[in-house]
């Protein structure tokens, strides 16, 4: 019973103390300045949090807008490397076909295969249906060339626009990268700030820990309030 009534004293000693100190601790200007400080940082970092989330939503949404722009551009690169592809190829079977239509001409020409009224009139119906069979010739190899000159425009002109479209879009790109840069660097700024406002603010939370603990360690606790053989003297 005496042992416990000697904890009992300690323990209401001991509460007393730490009670009286840190009531004196509230009322310490240090510690009161410590926490004013630290309750202005507080609120100017949830400022600049608030502040910064339209900035990284914008951010988000430029980032979002270039890589679409730049599968865009990757689609019309792409077109137009078939678009060329194919220009190459029917400007190929073009050469190939003048070729064959000039020396068939030539041809026709130096042996004497000209179809003129005079051979329509008096010449031979067999001379008459070769020579009219090679004039229908050159005539459907010409039909095939205007056609093949026509895919041949067709195709430049659909390259030409390609170009174009594949040109504006790399100027937006510009732009909204450019927006980007800037935004992202407003964004990183603003986190700079922040991480700064919280080392200032655990720096005087460590000052403000550090002032606490000296006035608890500031407690004065009589050694012979308890003995080593647990009773009061």
């Amino acid at each position: 019973m005496k042992k416990i009534i000697c904890l009992i004293l300690i323990l209401l000693f001991i509460g007393y103390q730490l009670t009286v100190n840190l009531v004196r601790g509230a009322d310490d200007p240090t510690v009161e300045d410590l926490q004013k400080q630290i309750d202005t940082l507080n609120r100017a970092r949830e400022q600049s949090v608030n502040a910064t989330k339209p900035l990284e939503g914008q951010l988000g949404s430029l980032k979002l807008q270039l890589a679409q722009l730049q599968a865009s551009l990757q689609v019309l690169s792409n077109k137009i490397n078939q678009r060329e592809k194919d220009l190459n190829i029917r400007k190929e079977k073009l050469i190939e076909l003048l070729a064959i239509f000039n020396s068939r001409v030539s041809k026709d020409y130096k042996n004497g295969y000209a179809l003129d009224t005079i051979s329509i009139v008096f010449g031979s119906s067999g001379k008459f249906s070769d020579r009219l069979y090679r004039l229908t010739t050159i005539n459907e190899n010409h039909k095939i060339i205007h056609s093949i000159s026509e895919e041949v425009v067709g195709l430049i002109n659909e390259k030409d626009k390609l170009e174009k479209d594949k040109t504006k879009l790399a100027s937006l790109q510009a732009q909204v990268d450019k927006n980007a840069q800037f935004i992202a660097g407003e964004v990183a700024k603003a986190k700079k700030y922040q991480a700064d406002l919280s080392n200032q603010i655990a720096q005087l939370s460590a000052q403000q820990q550090q002032i606490i603990a000296q006035k608890l360690s500031a407690l004065n606790i009589p050694k012979s309030a308890y003995t080593a053989q647990g009773g009061c003297v």
